[in-house]
């Protein structure tokens, strides 16, 4: 069974950013009903130009807040393994229900996200045309990517409830977990190839400090002549976390896209 704890900081910072701020206003109360999930809300914009506030909500309790219309930001979901420690993971992209919601006067807004989540993968096939040199571990003034060549592209989310899409590195505490693996697989089954998820931004690519744009996910070649599909399978160690997987895993086609498309 999976157990949760919320960090007493999160419970602090809503205190703190709600406190008076109704100043007289109707006021509804929102409630994230969820075992371990926080929710940020864009309250507004910062000193620090164009970065928004944000506001944490911590779950299972009714937090009081002035009628309206809100966005949620970023959420974060946390959980207890056996051994006490705590493990989080964060949204990055899309927030689904979390995204938008309003507060009516007098009454509680519910929302639900969190576990159990179900792993999302996403396939494309790219061209030399697509990528750079970094992307296939090549550096340098010179460095070409091979004109012929095609290139599998596996991004992973793992998807709450709410349709919020959690990027795939969990924190023990702050120190972050490994990426997954990720395995290509033909559609009979033999190994293609296996290999590390990026995290994507960028990385030092010299003892100079020199930097190249990585590309997140996982990339590697399409073998010569392999006309097969592929199946991808997620290789992570998810901790306490209760993480579906493709209730059918797809066949994905690494086929050339026609000209035009």
């Amino acid at each position: 069974m999976t157990r949760y704890l919320i960090p007493a900081g999160v419970l602090v910072l809503a205190g703190v950013a709600w406190a008076g701020g109704a100043g007289g206003r109707a006021t509804g109360a929102l409630k994230v009903d969820t075992p371990g999930l926080v929710l940020k809300l864009d309250g507004g914009k910062s000193r620090v130009v164009d970065k928004p506030k944000e506001i944490p909500v911590p779950p299972l309790r009714a937090v009081p807040l002035p009628v309206g219309s809100y966005k949620g930001v970023s959420a974060t979901l946390h959980a207890k393994d056996k051994a006490g420690k705590l493990w989080s993971l964060e949204t990055k992209g899309k927030l689904g229900k979390l995204a938008e919601f309003t507060i009516a006067e007098g009454e509680t807004t519910t929302l639900e996200g969190g576990g159990p989540l179900r792993v999302n993968v996403r396939v494309n096939v790219l061209t030399a045309d697509d990528i750079s040199p970094s992307d296939v571990g090549l550096s340098g003034p010179v460095a070409l990517v091979p004109s012929t060549g095609r290139f599998i592209w596996v991004v992973v989310r793992y998807v709450g409830q709410a349709g919020e899409q959690y990027f795939p590195r969990f924190k023990v505490g702050n120190l972050p977990k490994p990426l997954p693996s990720i395995g290509i697989f033909d559609e009979d089954g033999r190994s293609l190839t296996q290999g590390d998820y990026k995290r994507g931004g960028f990385r030092v690519t010299s003892a100079a400090g020199a930097t190249a744009r990585e590309r997140e996910g996982f990339l590697c070649p399409v073998p010569l002549g392999f006309t097969k599909r592929i199946r991808v399978k997620v290789i992570h160690d998810t901790g306490p976390f209760t993480i579906e997987p493709e209730a059918k895993p797809k066949l994905h086609s690494v086929a050339p896209k026609p000209k035009g498309r």
